[in-house]
């Protein structure tokens, strides 16, 4: 069959040609078997390199988790103590609003009533015109002839009464201070 498109005699025959094909599939399959050895080699790497990255990534959210942890627990441990202070702070807050009630209420209960304290100034007035005009009236019965140390001995023993009287009126009334 050879020479059917040209007049040249060719020399391939079909054992010629079988063993050249033989030879082509030989090297094509080595140079297949050789690309498919090189990829098991770079998939192996890429594998184990994947699992490193992974075990990697494992570590990294490990220790991530545990600083988590540890950060809750902290969070947790000063709100604790936060609570614990705030709730100290304001019992000793209410100790002081009970303690100012209390004292407000002592106050409030050894205080005269206006009424009370506006009787007793008003007979303490009436009681000191009314010595004055006493006094007066003596004064003009002798004729102004008494001597003044006649008039300050009586008059300064109620001068003394009522400044005495005041006083005890006076403190009675003060406002008590606070420890």
């Amino acid at each position: 069959m050879s020479g059917e498109t040209s007049n040249e005699i060719s020399s391939w025959t079909t054992d010629s040609l079988r063993a050249f094909v033989l030879d082509r599939f030989a090297s094509e399959h080595a140079w297949i078997k050789d690309m498919f050895i090189e990829h098991q080699k770079w998939s192996e790497e890429k594998f184990q390199a994947a699992r490193e990255l992974r075990l990697l990534h494992e570590q990294m959210n490990s220790a991530r988790d545990d600083a988590q942890d540890k950060a809750v627990a902290a969070a947790l441990a000063d709100r604790t103590l936060a609570d614990q202070i705030a709730s100290t702070a304001n019992e000793k807050r209410l100790d002081n609003v009970n303690e100012f009630r209390g004292t407000t209420n002592d106050v409030i209960a050894t205080m005269w009533p206006r009424s009370e304290g506006s009787q007793r100034v008003a007979a303490l007035e009436l009681e000191v015109r009314t010595l004055k005009e006493s006094v007066a009236a003596q004064q003009a019965r002798s004729g102004g002839q008494s001597s003044g140390w006649e008039l300050v001995t009586k008059i300064l023993p109620i001068i003394i009464a009522a400044l005495a009287i005041y006083l005890s009126l006076k403190a009675q009334t003060s406002p008590v201070t606070l420890k």
